[in-house]
């Protein structure tokens, strides 16, 4: 099986979060923007960090997860982590107004 190259995980990811965006829970969303906002530090952050974090419940982060196609959160925080930070700001997520009724 061929290994995914990091264009392909990008791709990935930001299909996913564009995918799911619009469906998305207010808790769900908040979740999304800490991802985006911290990407950078997410090798370093705990499911229990990322939800204290959005304000959410641990399992509320694991439902993100999942909702958007990963396997769980060591499944999409791998993916996430091969998208350089300036692609993050693309994302609908990002674009989004920060309030979330």
């Amino acid at each position: 099986m061929k290994s995914q190259t990091a264009t392909d995980a990008q791709r990935d990811v930001i299909h996913h979060l564009d995918r799911v965006w619009h469906s998305l829970s207010t808790c769900e969303a908040k979740v999304a923007r800490i991802y985006l906002q911290n990407a950078s530090d997410l090798a370093h952050m705990t499911v229990k960090e990322v939800s204290r974090m959005a304000h959410v419940s641990p399992p509320t982060v694991l439902r993100f997860c999942r909702r958007i196609g990963y396997s769980g959160f060591a499944d999409f925080k791998n993916k996430l982590l091969t998208v350089p930070e300036e692609q993050h700001s693309q994302t609908p997520i990002a674009q989004a107004p920060q309030t979330v009724p």
